[in-house]
């Protein structure tokens, strides 16, 4: 059990890591996205 109590901040700064990484691929993403569809829309 002391084992998983140790474990426990380690497991919670993984989750919260992950979270921001998917997090900002989603935002550049997105940022990505929408930038080539303003050239398209600029384009015709």
């Amino acid at each position: 059990m002391d084992i998983l109590y140790n474990l426990l901040p380690t497991a919670i700064f993984i989750i919260s890591f992950l979270i921001k990484a998917i997090l900002c691929t989603a935002l550049i993403a997105t940022t990505v996205l929408l930038f080539k569809i303003y050239k398209i829309l600029k384009s015709k």
